[in-house]
């Protein structure tokens, strides 16, 4: 016999199923994530040649280049 409780929990049911496959329509449509960068953190705060750490460089005019 078919309640009204029952009737209830398959629209639930029917909802979270609705649910998942709109939310992976979805992942498909945005594609792929590209891959980030990897950078070592060695080249990136590796001080110029000549400065030690803390030092500021000196400031050259455009001119003098």
């Amino acid at each position: 016999m078919v309640t009204a409780s029952s009737l209830a929990c398959l629209r639930g049911l029917v909802l979270l199923g609705l649910a998942f496959q709109l939310s992976t329509l979805l992942l498909v449509l945005a594609g792929p994530v590209p891959q980030r960068p990897v950078s070592s953190t060695s080249t990136i705060f590796r001080p110029d040649s000549g400065t030690d750490d803390g030092e500021v460089p000196p400031i050259t005019s455009l001119s003098d280049r």
